[in-house]
């Protein structure tokens, strides 16, 4: 196995042993009970995210867990906007997330809708009905229950005829129903941001890795360059941008990154060949990287998690120089030629990127990071004579606003 595939490989291992373990990170939240006291701490929910059966609380971080089962509180609260409350649903009470509230209330439990009037609790649904024994119709049940229960307001009647059934288009439908009737509603997912964008200062140790190749057909002339090690340490200072949709997912996210990375050497060397004997080579060069990359996070504890980073990745040029000073050692006195610039810099190359870190979150806007990244930009000078194919191996760490 390739060592860029065995990286891979025991990432997503590793992803998967830490996915394993972030099913069990607390988060800030409180419980309420039926008696209308609260208990302030960390919580965790038992059970299927979208149907959970009880919560775990710990009044601090380090507190030993209770359990508390549906029966034991009236509602959940977690500090993510996100509200549960206990309800009866065909005759069983469940844990629901509670989405508008009013005088008509809008939940959503095992991945159903469910509309709250007055005490009565109404699902809503779409049925299947088989009109053939190759056809079955979808009769949207759902709108005849919105029009029955919410008919004292005519104003969302055409709505809830344009309707989907989906949390958006349920959630405007109630939200509007309650203005109708002169109740403000609650709508609890408007307090979690759409879009969140993160600014991420950083700077990189890097090791780029330049392996010189020659054609075949070259090789006579120019084959010196594959003893040159053109291979060295810099620093690359950029700025990270972040984007997420935190009412649908915490865990993913698109990252896109500006860094700049320079580098230069110089390399004397001694070829046999039947006119130059010693070459003087130096080498640099500027570049903007420029990694657009998926990011998934995994908790790893209230303030702690790992993530990765996959993606592709531009490079631009931004100033190249290439120096060949060569000595003629069948003209021992004659001096030395100089040449400049003999290979193309190319710019706009793409190639791919992987990071994994680690990441600390000191408050809800500063997070600390430290990552590990392999980018494999394309050849630094490329054409049909010499290429120089790069490897970069970076260590950035940086805090995000």
């Amino acid at each position: 196995m390739k060592p860029l595939s065995l990286i891979f490989f025991f990432a997503i291992l590793l992803g998967l042993r830490m996915q394993g373990v972030s099913q069990n990170i607390f988060h800030n939240g409180l419980i309420i009970k039926e008696s209308g006291d609260t208990l302030k701490g960390y919580l965790k929910l038992q059970g299927n995210k979208i149907a959970p059966t009880g919560v775990l609380f710990k009044e601090t971080d380090k507190s030993i867990e209770v359990a508390f089962t549906i029966e034991d509180f009236e509602s959940v609260i977690l500090n993510d906007y996100r509200y549960y409350k206990s309800i009866i649903i065909n005759n069983e009470r469940v844990l629901a997330q509670f989405l508008v509230q009013g005088k008509a209330n809008l939940y959503s439990w095992d991945d159903k809708f469910f509309l709250e009037k007055e005490n009565e609790v109404y699902p809503l649904i779409i049925e299947e009905i088989e009109v053939k024994a190759d056809y079955i119709h979808q009769k949207k049940s759902y709108v005849g229950v919105l029009k029955f229960v919410l008919s004292d307001c005519p104003e969302v009647q055409e709505l809830i005829d344009q309707s989907r059934l989906a949390e958006s288009s349920l959630s405007e439908i109630i939200e509007k129903y309650n203005h109708c009737v002169n109740v403000k509603p609650l709508v609890y997912k408007e307090m979690i941001p759409t879009f969140r964008f993160r600014v991420s200062p950083l700077v990189g140790l890097s090791y780029n890795n330049l392996n010189a190749s020659v054609s075949d057909q070259y090789k006579f002339i120019f084959g010196y360059y594959e003893e040159a090690d053109f291979s060295q340490f810099g620093f690359s200072p950029g700025v990270g941008m972040q984007f997420s949709t935190p009412r649908v997912t915490d865990q993913f996210s698109i990252y896109i990154e500006l860094r700049y990375l320079r580098a230069s050497s110089n390399e004397k060397i001694v070829f046999e060949g039947p006119t130059y004997d010693t070459f003087d080579v130096s080498l640099s060069y500027s570049y903007l990287f420029v990694p657009i990359m998926f990011q998934y996070d995994i908790p790893i504890s209230i303030k702690n998690a790992i993530y990765f980073r996959l993606g592709l990745i531009k490079t631009f040029s931004l100033t190249n120089n290439l120096t060949v000073t060569r000595s003629q050692s069948n003209y021992p006195n004659a001096p030395p030629v100089s040449e400049n610039d003999r290979f193309d810099f190319y710019s706009n190359q793409t190639g791919f990127a992987f990071g994994l870190g680690f990441q600390r979150k000191y408050s809800k806007k500063n997070i600390v990071f430290i990552e590990s990244r392999f980018e494999n930009p394309g050849p630094i000078i490329n054409n049909t004579t010499i290429g120089l194919a790069s490897n970069v191996y970076s260590l950035i760490t940086g805090i995000t606003f």
